[in-house]
């Protein structure tokens, strides 16, 4: 898997935020759709929780200064993910939903740290087995819903290919 930066974004049925601001577009250069059958697919509870090590888990960078690199949650603590679906601008999004516990913990994790205030200094980091795939924006429609306290621990994990996407949503529901 290739890195490439994409965009976070709260909520799962827009890529628009309150003002009309749209996802940045990633860094990556447009991949083949990879003909995988999870966009027709209905959202799938529970993520990966086989016994063993966590190899999925996405950490918070911040800007220089910044001591720590925090781990904000694992493939444990996914509730749910939902279908890749082809939002706008030729981007594919995977809607990810965090269990409760942490959503209240990534809240307070990021609100500590500032992100409310300056989103685009912060960037999340996906890793796999250890090793780094995806580097994630955060929207300021997310922001501004953390800083509100009105997240509800929706958002959508933006692509530039559906492959990747699709490679995602496998490794959350099936390991």
């Amino acid at each position: 898997m290739g890195t490439g930066v994409v965009a976070l974004l709260s909520g799962c049925s827009s890529v628009t935020g309150p003002d009309g601001e749209t996802a940045t577009q990633p860094s990556t250069t447009d991949e083949s759709n990879g003909g995988d059958d999870s966009a027709s697919g209905d959202t799938t509870s529970g993520a990966n929780t086989a016994d063993g090590p966590t190899n999925f888990e996405i950490r918070l960078v911040g800007p220089v200064g910044t001591e720590t690199d925090p781990t904000l949650f694992t493939d444990a603590e996914i509730k749910s993910v939902g279908a890749v679906e082809q939002q706008r601008d030729s981007l594919y999004g995977l809607p990810v939903t965090l269990t409760d516990e942490a959503t209240t913990e990534t809240s307070e994790t990021l609100q500590s740290v500032g992100v409310a205030e300056n989103p685009d200094e912060f960037e999340l980091v996906q890793r796999h087995d250890g090793e780094e795939v995806t580097r994630f924006e955060i929207s300021r429609n997310l922001a501004s819903k953390i800083a509100e306290g009105e997240w509800d621990g929706e958002f959508v994990l933006m692509f530039k290919s559906r492959e990747k996407a699709a490679e995602l949503r496998k490794t959350l529901t099936e390991g």
